[in-house]
Protein backbone atom coordinates (compact mmCIF):
# COMPACT_ATOMS: atom_id res chain seq x y z
CA UNK A 1 0.00 0.00 0.00
CA UNK A 2 1.26 3.07 -0.68
CA UNK A 3 2.02 6.12 2.00
CA UNK A 4 0.40 9.31 0.43
CA UNK A 5 1.80 11.65 3.26
CA UNK A 6 5.33 9.97 3.06
CA UNK A 7 5.49 10.22 -0.56
CA UNK A 8 4.46 13.99 -0.69
CA UNK A 9 7.24 14.82 2.15
CA UNK A 10 10.08 13.03 0.24
CA UNK A 11 12.50 14.98 -1.23
CA UNK A 12 12.42 15.47 -4.92
CA UNK A 13 14.54 13.04 -6.80
CA UNK A 14 16.38 13.19 -9.99
CA UNK A 15 13.46 11.63 -12.12
CA UNK A 16 10.70 14.72 -10.68
CA UNK A 17 12.92 17.48 -11.90
CA UNK A 18 13.49 15.91 -15.08
CA UNK A 19 9.93 15.44 -15.85
CA UNK A 20 9.06 18.91 -14.83
CA UNK A 21 12.06 20.15 -17.46
CA UNK A 22 10.27 18.11 -20.43
CA UNK A 23 7.04 19.23 -19.55
CA UNK A 24 8.21 23.25 -19.64
CA UNK A 25 10.29 22.39 -22.82
CA UNK A 26 7.18 21.19 -24.17
CA UNK A 27 5.10 23.71 -22.72
CA UNK A 28 7.71 26.10 -24.89
CA UNK A 29 7.38 24.52 -27.76
CA UNK A 30 3.66 24.45 -28.40
CA UNK A 31 3.51 28.34 -27.00
CA UNK A 32 6.32 29.35 -29.44
CA UNK A 33 5.93 27.18 -32.94
CA UNK A 34 2.43 25.89 -32.94
CA UNK A 35 3.10 25.40 -36.92
CA UNK A 36 5.63 22.72 -36.04
CA UNK A 37 3.49 20.94 -33.31
CA UNK A 38 0.54 21.04 -35.91
CA UNK A 39 2.98 19.58 -38.91
CA UNK A 40 3.66 16.79 -36.03
CA UNK A 41 0.70 15.75 -35.39
CA UNK A 42 -1.29 16.57 -38.92
CA UNK A 43 -0.67 13.02 -40.45
CA UNK A 44 -1.94 11.15 -37.07
CA UNK A 45 -5.22 12.89 -37.36
CA UNK A 46 -5.67 14.34 -41.26
CA UNK A 47 -6.33 17.72 -42.29
CA UNK A 48 -9.92 17.79 -41.36
CA UNK A 49 -9.52 17.71 -37.74
CA UNK A 50 -6.27 20.03 -37.62
CA UNK A 51 -6.70 22.90 -34.56
CA UNK A 52 -6.05 26.63 -34.81
CA UNK A 53 -2.60 27.80 -34.07
CA UNK A 54 -4.33 29.78 -31.24
CA UNK A 55 -5.25 26.37 -29.05
CA UNK A 56 -2.35 24.84 -29.49
CA UNK A 57 -0.58 27.96 -27.79
CA UNK A 58 -3.43 28.37 -25.10
CA UNK A 59 -2.62 24.24 -24.66
CA UNK A 60 1.46 24.88 -24.57
CA UNK A 61 0.88 28.50 -21.88
CA UNK A 62 -1.63 25.51 -19.68
CA UNK A 63 0.80 23.11 -19.68
CA UNK A 64 3.78 25.51 -19.04
CA UNK A 65 1.56 27.31 -15.65
CA UNK A 66 0.45 23.86 -14.37
CA UNK A 67 3.95 22.99 -14.22
CA UNK A 68 5.48 25.97 -12.88
CA UNK A 69 2.87 25.73 -10.33
CA UNK A 70 3.72 22.19 -9.70
CA UNK A 71 6.93 23.01 -9.15
CA UNK A 72 6.29 26.21 -7.09
CA UNK A 73 4.45 24.47 -4.71
CA UNK A 74 6.89 21.27 -4.51
CA UNK A 75 10.03 23.58 -4.26
CA UNK A 76 10.87 23.41 -0.85
CA UNK A 77 11.08 19.54 -1.96
CA UNK A 78 13.76 20.44 -4.01
CA UNK A 79 16.37 22.06 -1.89
CA UNK A 80 18.69 19.54 0.29
CA UNK A 81 18.05 20.14 4.36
Amino acid sequence: MCNLAADLTAPMDVTDLSAFGVFVVCGLWWLSFPGSVIRLYLPLYGPRHSPRPFFIRLAGATLLAVSLWMFWVFWPRAVPR
